[in-house]
């Protein structure tokens, strides 16, 4: 965040030259119940007559709040399904359910990706068709398990090429992360939620 930092700050003051309000925070995701450790920094900006929405107290955690979502917490329930190659729609049956995108590249590097932590959250879900590796060590993770650890429903489906999909999970803000801010907007707005 360093390289933006002077953006920031430009943006921001030119924000309360025109006479608005200005809240700034990074936010984690896995705070808010998503099993991953993205950060994203959140702007909310009001007129000054307008209620400016606060930013969400994190929901888990330590001091009381639910416990932090792990990998393993994401991804158990596909472990018994192995992902197909990029050759094929990469979809399994589980229970009666049909999941769509447990598909991964068809070729494996030898690079020092980084590798999954079973009893952690993963790192940030990055847009590219390389992905991170499994906590087995043996495979890349598929678009399905990379959904899962951005918390989308695990009927949700991808479409395009593999490319297209792992850059539509990776460009994604956390669900959990970007409900939480929604319902802070919502609440100021008067609206249910």
């Amino acid at each position: 965040m360093p390289d933006y930092k002077r953006y920031l700050q430009f943006v921001v003051a030119n924000l309360l030259d025109m006479n608005y309000q200005v809240r700034v925070q990074v936010l984690v995701s896995s705070d808010y119940g998503d099993p991953q450790k993205r950060r994203r920094l959140i702007l909310f900006v009001a007129r000054n007559d307008c209620i400016l929405p606060t930013m969400p107290k994190p929901t888990h955690g330590p001091g009381g709040l639910l416990p932090i979502k792990t990998c393993k917490d994401a991804l158990h329930m596909l472990e018994k399904h192995t992902p197909s190659s990029s050759k094929s729609s990469g979809s399994i049956l589980i229970g009666n359910k049909i999941i769509f995108n447990h598909i991964i590249p068809g070729k494996k590097t030898e690079d020092d990706d980084f590798t999954l932590i079973e009893d952690e959250p993963s790192r940030t879900i990055l847009a590219r068709a390389r992905p991170h590796r499994h906590y087995n060590g043996k495979r890349y993770i598929s678009v399905r398990e990379a959904a899962c650890l951005q918390s989308f429903p695990i009927t949700y489906q991808f479409h395009g090429s593999l490319t297209n999909q792992y850059a539509q999970v990776g460009n994604a803000v956390p669900v959990h992360l970007s409900t939480t801010i929604a319902r802070s907007v919502a609440i100021v707005h008067g609206c249910p939620v």
